[in-house]
């Protein structure tokens, strides 16, 4: 066949140039959609059909009450597994998003001077508003979502409601290529990072459908907020930001992700709107079965001895190992008081500062777990109150304290905290006169507002109304 009829039969079929490349580009996308579609599906990897319940803790009528004590509660995280919510380790006007994981609170101040920076607690914190489940909660079911291209969160959220029917929460480690933190249909939340906007954001994410509706969200949620969970999208997200992604593998039993996640390094706690977009993900799905208000509130409330008086200085021994231990036997270093007690603290403490000396805090409110380590590791337990009876420390009801300059710089006191030995004793005579003198001026501040020292302690005292003052555990 001559090359003229093959440019004759070209002729004729000449229109496959042009088709067969648009047919090949059509299955390409096709195909390409296709997996797509199969990979962006969560993928159930283990089901355990257990129920639990939630909790709603605390209650505000509107946003603008944030900045008044009004429904103000203080609460003790130990107990519970995952919540998000508003609160502060302060007062009120610092509120902001917080995330309770692991019974440790993750709290991100609102306030411009306390931007950024990111506060934690393993025992007190105040809340306006928290929904969270308990620990010992069991999922019911767990979910894969492997990595791909994004996915909107409401996506999830739609496939979990069809696979879950009813309230449910959820409780996962991801990676998002975008978070919404700023504005969605109205409601307007906690400006995010340019980064978290655009940017790929590693992190611990909780989600709870909403437990009610109509006047009653919005008076837990705030107005803007109510009107979103009418709108249909009711699961609101909380995202505790990690420092990189979370190690993630194809699946965890709940033990292994909430280990993992544990692990993360925190730097932040933001809202994630239903427009945030997934990579990829691991989620534990808890189905809801009653949602149940919190009444286990820290009354009379503990407050931080430095909120009431900022020139109080702490030097909390048992954060340390500058002790009679010499273990640490606190998570942190925080003093924490009877709002009355810290009160008449900062009373003698404003008596001292008249005299050119200001108080330094040894040891507050002591868990009484706190209490019977230190027992059991004392050399002498008669400097010590009996386990069984409690001490007042564990009431938040004493304090042990010292002088200082305005400066700060220690005087001689005779003796050094946490000397279990006659040197301790207040009627103790082979010190200092300087010693002495500043051992009676102590006393006479304290005693003048009502404190009552103990005589084997010269740094000890106990408010007066200490037996008003329930015994805790709440850890520090």
């Amino acid at each position: 066949m001559d090359a003229a009829v093959w440019i004759e039969k070209f002729r004729h079929f000449r229109w496959l140039v042009y088709v067969l490349p648009a047919v090949l580009l059509f299955m390409l996308f096709f195909i390409k959609n296709g997996v797509d579609h199969r990979t962006r599906t969560p993928v159930e990897v283990a089901v355990f059909g257990e129920e639990t319940h939630a909790w709603l803790i605390g209650s505000i009528t509107d946003a603008k009450e944030y900045s008044q004590s009004t429904g103000l509660q203080q609460i003790g995280v130990q107990d519970i597994l995952v919540a998000g919510g508003v609160g502060s380790l302060h007062g009120p006007k610092e509120a902001g998003p917080v995330f309770i994981f692991g019974g440790k609170a993750y709290v991100a101040p609102r306030s411009e001077e306390a931007a950024g920076r990111m506060e934690t607690s393993v025992g007190i914190l105040n809340t306006l508003f928290l929904v969270g489940i308990p620990k010992g909660s069991q999922p019911a079911a767990v979910f894969h979502l492997p990595e791909g291209s994004p996915v909107k969160l409401s996506a999830v959220y739609d496939f979990l409601r069809e696979r879950c029917p009813g309230n449910f929460a959820v409780l996962g480690i991801g990676v998002f290529s975008g978070v919404n933190a700023g504005s969605y249909q109205g409601v307007v939340g906690r400006s995010s990072p340019p980064e978290y906007r655009g940017g790929r954001v590693g992190g611990i994410f909780f989600g709870i459908s909403a437990p009610v509706r109509g006047a009653r969200a919005a008076q837990l949620f705030g107005r803007d907020v109510g009107r979103l969970l009418e709108t249909g999208h009711a699961t609101l997200t909380q995202l505790l930001v990690t420092e990189g992604p979370p190690p993630m593998a194809s699946y965890f039993t709940p033990g292994e992700l909430i280990t993992t996640a544990a692990a993360a390094k925190v730097k932040d706690t933001t809202v994630a709107f239903p427009d945030s977009k997934l990579e990829r993900a691991v989620i534990l799905v808890y189905t809801v079965g009653e949602f149940k208000d919190y009444r286990d509130f820290i009354e009379p409330m503990l407050v931080d001895v430095t909120d009431i008086d900022p020139t109080i200085m702490l030097d909390i021994r048992y954060a340390t190992t500058n002790n009679f231990t010499g273990q640490k036997i606190y998570h942190q270093a925080k003093c924490y008081l009877v709002r009355d007690v810290a009160e008449r603290l900062a009373k003698a403490n404003r008596l001292l500062r008249r005299r050119g000396y200001r108080l330094k805090v040894f040891d507050g409110y002591r868990p009484m777990s706190a209490h019977r380590r230190l027992w059991d590791l004392a050399p002498d337990k008669d400097y010590l109150a009996d386990p069984r009876t409690g001490s007042k420390h564990s009431r938040g009801a004493a304090v042990d304290c010292t002088l200082v300059t305005l400066e700060g710089k220690d005087v001689d006191m005779g003796s050094d905290f946490d000397d279990l030995s006659e040197k301790a004793h207040y009627s103790y005579d082979a010190i200092s006169a300087a010693a002495r003198r500043h051992r009676e001026l102590l006393n006479e501040a304290m005693s003048s507002v009502g404190f009552i020292p103990i005589g084997k302690e010269w740094w000890h005292f106990d408010d007066p109304n200490w037996e008003l003052y329930p015994l805790r555990d709440i850890p520090l």
